[in-house]
C-alpha cells in the first residue's frame, strides 16, 4: 500500500511538468489517515493495477479533456460491514467531458475499458460520471484487507 501511495505520488510528480505546458494543474490529496492506512491494506496486485487505473484517468483527462486541473483524491471509507475499511480513490477533472453511452469518433474508449478490466481483476468497483462541458469523475472503490 505504502508502494502504491508513493508510486502514485511519483507519476503525479512526473506528470505535473507536462500538464503544466498544457496550462494544467494536477493536485493529489491523501485524506485523513489515508497513507497510513494503506501501508498494509493493499495486496500487490491490487496496488499495482489501481495505480494503472488511476495512471490511465489522468492520462485522459490530459489528452482528451483539455481540464485547467485535475483532482485525485485518496481516502479511506468505511465498508459494508462496521469491520471493513475501504479505499476510495477518486480522479476528477475539470475539461469537457463526454458522453459515455456514445464512443467519440477518435476513440473506441480503449483507456475506458482497460479500467474496468484492471477494476475488475482486483475487485474493486469503478465508476465513470461525465457531460459534456462538465467534465469527468473516475472513482474506484477497493475493500482493504485486515
Amino acid at each position: 500500500g505504502v508502494k502504491f501511495a508513493a508510486r502514485l505520488q511519483d507519476f503525479v510528480d512526473a506528470t505535473q511538468h507536462d500538464a503544466q505546458q498544457h496550462q494544467q494543474e494536477i493536485t493529489l490529496q491523501f485524506a485523513g489517515e489515508a497513507w497510513a492506512d494503506l501501508q498494509d491494506g493493499l495486496t500487490d496486485k491490487a496496488s499495482w493495477n489501481l495505480l494503472r487505473i488511476v495512471e490511465q484517468a489522468i492520462r485522459n483527462a490530459i489528452q482528451h479533456a483539455g481540464p485547467t486541473r485535475i483532482d485525485v483524491h485518496c481516502q479511506v471509507v468505511p465498508g459494508e460491514t462496521a469491520s471493513e475499511r475501504d479505499l476510495l480513490v477518486t480522479v476528477s477533472d475539470h475539461g469537457r467531458g463526454f458522453e459515455l453511452h456514445r464512443p467519440t469518433s477518435d476513440s473506441n474508449h480503449f483507456g475506458l475499458n482497460s479500467m474496468a478490466h484492471r477494476a475488475r481483476l482486483i475487485g474493486a468497483r469503478l465508476s465513470i460520471d461525465s457531460h459534456i462541458g462538465a467534465g469527468c469523475r473516475v472513482e474506484c472503490r477497493l475493500q482493504l484487507v485486515e
